[in-house]
């Protein structure tokens, strides 16, 4: 391990006490893999909660109802195939996307550095990866939540985000689609993930504060477009 990368340790902590020093020293030395990994395992037992808990009728139903080319008849099967399944599933979608993700992420960084290098020059994948995975870290309490929250009220036919106290989305009543989904991703838990990958690009790639801009401007696109297809 080169002398100056942060540990995890000291990459939790950083991220929420000292953002800014913390990415300055990413920059010298790159390290992403194993908050990649602790943001794996957190959210992968906190959706397994979640899928043991959750109402997969009062889930699915809803949804399902509204495509006109399923009838009553083919509902059934699927949301009987979804209880069964949901627990696999919800363990994929972490598993591929996450990951997929933090590398569509990163890349978008390094091709904003590319093109608009900063003072230092334009910044390695490794630095990009780095970028857009220790930000993430700063939900782990997020994760922790949930979980805690499945356990101890009734889920009923919510999805992960709309339990999250945090969410003003979880505040709205039923009736209002794609916004409410919207909202319901942006929580406080994103705009803090946001405001981390904005210095990230400051300080660990070195942007200028247009380029910053840019890139987590791209980042959030990104994320509000993942947040809309998935409702």
């Amino acid at each position: 391990m080169d002398p100056g990368a942060p540990n995890l340790p000291e990459q939790i902590l950083g991220v929420f006490t000292a953002p800014v020093p913390l990415f300055r020293r990413l920059s010298a030395a790159p390290r992403w893999g194993w908050a990649m990994v602790v943001t794996l395992g957190f959210t992968l037992v906190m959706v397994l909660i979640w899928a043991g808990q959750v109402d997969v009728d009062a889930l699915f139903r809803p949804m399902l109802s509204r495509n006109p080319k399923l009838t009553p008849e083919m509902v059934e099967p699927i949301i009987e195939l979804y209880g069964r399944m949901l627990g696999l599933f919800g363990a994929l979608g972490v598993l591929v996307g996450l990951p997929s993700l933090s590398l569509f992420l990163a890349w978008i960084f390094w091709l904003v550095g590319r093109a608009a290098p900063g003072p230092g020059g334009s910044p390695s994948y490794r630095q990009a990866l780095s970028a857009a995975v220790v930000p993430g870290l700063v939900s782990l309490p997020k994760a922790l939540l949930i979980g805690s929250l499945c356990l101890l009220r009734p889920v009923r036919g919510l999805m992960p985000d709309a339990l999250s106290p945090l969410s003003l989305g979880a505040w709205l009543g039923p009736g209002h689609g794609k916004l409410q989904a919207l909202l319901t991703g942006f929580d406080g838990f994103l705009i803090a993930n946001l405001i981390l990958l904005f210095l990230a690009a400051r300080h660990l790639l070195g942007f200028k504060r247009g380029a910053a801009l840019v890139s987590t401007a791209a980042a959030a696109a990104v994320i509000a477009g993942l947040v809309v297809m998935n409702r």
